[in-house]
């Protein structure tokens, strides 16, 4: 985890660099694991798939709505909510 790559580039909202993998999937994998030990079981992880650049800040308050009522969203936007991933 390279915590100070944001740090040297002045940003504020990016709290980690992590290695990619060999495929997206793996690298999503990775950065939960990361994110496991980082945050508590009431955080809530969004990934969203890059290869879909096109999303609204409605489509991710949409997403956070459905996650609040039903506890769990796999949006057909790629954007997936989680919570207690163990």
């Amino acid at each position: 985890m390279y915590r100070e790559i944001p740090k040297q580039f002045n940003i504020t909202k990016l709290c980690w660099v992590l290695l990619g993998s060999a495929t997206g999937q793996e690298s999503i994998r990775n950065g939960l694991e990361t994110l496991k030990k980082e945050l508590s079981d009431e955080d809530v992880i969004m990934v969203h798939d890059e290869n879909r650049p096109l999303i609204t800040l409605k489509i991710i308050s949409d997403s956070l709505k459905k996650f609040k009522k039903y506890g769990s969203n796999a949006d057909v936007n790629s954007l997936f909510i989680l919570r207690n991933f163990k």
